[in-house]
C-alpha cells in the first residue's frame, strides 16, 4: 500500500552478521558413480492420511570422494525444498505439487561423501505433493546437489513404487480421536500459518471429515487444518457449522478458515495486506478453496461475523473483519469503525527494537482492509469534519483509505480529506500518527514539514519509519540532521537503513559516510558500519557478494584508520558530495576491509583480486 523501499543493504548486512556464503559455485558435472535410492520406514503400503516417510539415499559408487551441496534447501519451510518429486498414480495422473512459502536461506558448505559411503536425508512425501486418493504410485525423486547435469551424466534419480489404501470410516475416526486426545487444543495463534503442520494436515480425504469436525467442535483447534484441506462443499458446511459454536475459540478458528473459502473478485486471489505493503499467499492458502463456497451460507456467516466483531479478542475481531470484508454490506462499515475505536484506545507505543516494531496494533490492519473491501461495494467514507476531532478509529480509517488511494486503480480521495492531516499528526495514538504520515502526498506539503521533522524523533518506532518515508521527494535540508541523528543513534536496524537511504535522497551521502566512519570506532557497530561504508564504493558492474569472513578484532582499528585516510582524500569527498559512489583500486579496497570480502564478477573472476588472507 505504501511506497516501496529499497533494500540494497540487506544481502551485505546478512553476510556481515553471519559470516557465511551467500552464493554457491557449481560443483561441476554429476560425479561418476553417484547413485540414489529411496528407503521407506515401513513396507511400501500406507494408509491415506498418515505421513509417508522415506529416506533419500545418495551413494558414492565412484573411486573418488564427491561433494554434494544442500545448503539453502530449507528456505524457512522446515523441510528441504530442492528435492524434486514426480509422483504418478496408476491411472497416469501426476500428483499436484504442494505450494510452500519461500523465505530465502543462506548457502552452506557442501557435504563430502567418501567412496562407497552414503549421504542420507529424511523426507515426508506430502511436503512435496498432495496425496488425496488411494492407489498405487510411482515415486521419482532427485536433487541437483550443486552439480551440472548433462545428457551423458544426468542427475541420479531414486525411484520406488508405493501403495496407498483408504481407511474405513471407523478406522479414520479412531485415528483422529487418538490424535485429538494428545493434541494441544489451545494453539489458535498458530492456525493457518504456512509452517503449522499438525498431523491432521495429511487427513485430506472426505472420509476423515466427520471425525475432524467432531474433534474441532470439542476444542481440538488443530483439527481445522485437516478440514481446511478437504476439497468439497461438505467441508465448507462443516466450517460454517463450527462458526456458530458457543465456544469462542472454536468459532474464531472456524472464521479463520471460512474466510479462506470466500469467493474472490474475478476468481483471482488478492495479495495479503500488511501495514507496509503486500505479500503473496503461500502454503495451503490457494485458490482451490474458493471453488467450494456456497452462496446459501452468506447470511449465516454475516450474522456470526457481526456478533464476533464486537468482542474483545484480537484474533476473533480480526477474523470477523475478514468475513465482513468478504461478504458484508455498506451498513457493516460502522461496525468495523467502532471496532477500530476500541483497538486504537488499547494500542501502545512500539519502543522495543526487538519487538514487532512496525506492525500496527492487532487487529487494526484486518479491520482497515475490511473497510477497503466494503468500499468496493459502494460504501463511502465521510471526509467532512465538524468542529471537534473525529474519534480515533474513524480518523485512522480515513487516513488509511487516503494512503490506499495512492495505489493504482483506486478512487481518488476528496479534497476534504486533507483536513485529517493535522489532527492525525497530533493524535495521542501512534498508529494514527503513522497513518497520517503514510497518507501525505508526495512530496509532503510545506506546511506539514515541521510536524514530519518532529515525528523523526517520535517515541514510537513505527512513526519514525513512516516519517523517514515522508521526507522522500522533498529535498528539504531541515530533515538532514534528524535523519543523521537516527543513523548515529541506530535505534533499530530497519530504521537505520531507511534513514541512510533518505539521507542519500537528500544529497547528503558525504555527511552520512562520515557518521559511519566514526561508528567504526564502536566495537558493537563495527561490522554494521563496514557494510554501509562498503556500499559507498563503486563495485565493478555485475559484482555479486559471494563470501565474507569475520574480521579479527586486532585489525578493526587498522581498517578504521584506513577509512579515515580515505575520507581525507579530496577526490573521495568530491565523489560523495556529488552523490556518487567512489571508485577504488583493488589495493585500496583491500585496505578498507575488502580482504575479508569476495565478490563474484560476471566473467567468473573474483574482486578484489585474491591476496593472501
Amino acid at each position: 500500500m505504501f511506497r516501496k523501499w529499497p533494500v540494497f543493504f540487506a544481502l551485505p548486512m546478512m553476510a556481515a552478521l553471519f559470516g557465511g556464503k551467500l552464493g554457491a559455485q557449481p560443483l561441476g558435472p554429476v560425479p561418476v558413480g553417484a547413485a540414489a535410492r529411496l528407503q521407506f520406514y515401513k513396507a511400501p503400503e500406507f494408509v491415506l492420511g498418515e505421513p509417508i516417510e522415506l529416506t533419500f539415499v545418495l551413494r558414492n559408487g565412484g573411486p573418488l570422494p564427491l561433494k554434494a551441496q544442500t545448503g539453502g534447501d530449507y528456505r524457512a519451510t522446515g523441510y528441504p525444498t530442492r528435492y524434486k518429486f514426480e509422483v504418478v498414480d496408476d491411472a497416469g495422473s501426476k500428483a499436484e505439487p504442494t505450494a510452500w512459502y519461500d523465505m530465502g536461506g543462506i548457502i552452506g558448505a557442501p557435504h563430502e561423501v567418501a567412496p562407497l559411503k552414503e549421504y542420507r536425508e529424511q523426507l515426508v512425501l506430502q511436503n512435496y505433493v498432495r496425496i488425496d486418493h488411494p492407489g498405487e504410485y510411482l515415486v521419482k525423486v532427485h536433487h541437483d546437489f550443486g552439480w551440472l547435469a548433462t545428457t551423458e551424466r544426468p542427475y541420479p534419480v531414486a525411484e520406488a513404487r508405493i501403495k496407498v489404501v483408504l481407511p474405513s470410516a471407523e478406522e479414520a475416526g479412531r485415528r483422529v480421536q487418538a490424535l485429538a486426545r494428545k493434541n494441544e487444543h489451545r494453539q489458535s495463534q498458530h492456525l493457518g500459518q504456512y509452517w503449522n503442520s499438525p498431523p491432521f494436515v495429511w487427513m485430506i480425504h472426505p472420509i476423515y471429515l466427520p471425525a475432524l469436525e467432531q474433534a474441532a467442535a470439542g476444542g481440538c483447534l488443530q483439527a481445522f487444518e485437516g478440514i481446511h484441506r478437504i476439497r468439497n462443499t461438505d467441508a465448507t458446511r462443516a466450517l460454517v457449522r463450527l462458526l456458530e459454536s458457543d465456544q469462542p475459540e472454536v468459532a474464531s478458528a472456524a472464521a479463520l478458515f471460512v474466510a479462506k473459502r470466500l469467493p474472490v473478485p474475478n476468481g483471482k486471489e488478492r495479495p495479503l495486506r500488511t501495514f507496509h505493503g503486500f505479500i503473496t499467499p503461500g502454503g495451503e492458502m490457494e485458490l482451490y478453496a474458493h471453488r467450494y463456497w456456497l452462496p446459501e451460507l452468506d447470511a449465516t456467516v454475516i450474522k456470526a461475523a457481526r456478533k464476533m466483531v464486537t468482542r474483545s479478542g484480537p484474533d476473533e475481531v480480526g477474523r470477523a473483519a475478514a468475513l465482513l470484508g468478504g461478504l458484508g454490506d455498506v451498513t457493516d462499515a460502522e461496525l468495523v469503525i467502532q471496532a477500530l475505536n476500541r483497538v486504537v484506545r488499547t494500542s501502545k507505543d512500539r519502543t522495543d527494537p526487538k519487538g514487532e516494531t512496525f506492525l500496527a496494533a492487532a487487529p487494526g490492519p484486518a479491520l482497515l482492509s475490511a473497510l477497503e473491501d466494503i468500499q468496493r461495494r459502494g460504501w463511502k467514507f465521510d471526509f467532512s469534519q465538524d468542529d471537534e476531532t473525529p474519534e480515533p478509529g474513524r480518523l485512522w480509517a480515513g487516513l488509511w483509505l487516503m494512503a490506499s488511494a495512492k495505489l493504482p486503480e483506486r478512487p481518488p480521495v476528496p479534497a476534504a480529506g486533507d483536513s485529517l492531516f493535522a489532527p492525525g499528526l497530533a493524535s495521542p495514538y501512534a498508529v494514527v500518527r503513522e497513518a497520517a504520515l503514510r497518507a501525505l502526498p508526495d512530496p509532503a506539503p510545506e506546511r506539514l514539514r515541521d510536524a514530519i521533522k518532529a515525528a523523526l524523533g517520535d517515541a514510537d518506532l513505527g512513526v519514525r519509519r513512516a516519517a523517514i518515508h515522508a521526507t522522500l521527494g522533498t529535498r528539504d535540508a531541515r530533515f538532514e540532521e534528524p535523519l543523521l541523528k537516527l543513523v548515529r543513534e541506530n535505534p533499530e536496524s530497519n530504521i537505520t537503513r531507511d534513514a541512510c537511504d533518505a539521507v542519500i535522497h537528500l544529497g547528503a551521502r558525504w555527511q552520512m559516510t562520515k557518521v559511519w566512519v566514526n561508528a567504526l570506532a564502536e566495537e558493537s557497530r563495527f561490522q554494521e558500519a563496514l557494510v554501509f561504508l562498503m556500499e559507498q564504493l563503486a563495485w565493478p558492474e555485475g559484482a555479486r557478494l559471494q563470501q565474507t569472513s569475520t574480521i579479527p578484532a586486532a585489525e578493526a582499528g587498522e581498517i578504521h584508520q584506513a577509512w579515515k585516510r580515505f575520507l581525507g582524500d579530496p577526490a573521495t569527498e568530491s565523489h560523495l558530495r556529488a552523490g556518487r559512489r567512489v571508485p577504488v583500486s583493488d589495493a585500496v579496497m583491500m585496505e578498507l576491509g575488502g580482504r575479508y570480502r569476495e565478490w563474484q564478477l560476471p566473467d567468473g573472476r573474483t574482486w578484489p583480486q585474491a591476496l593472501s588472507r
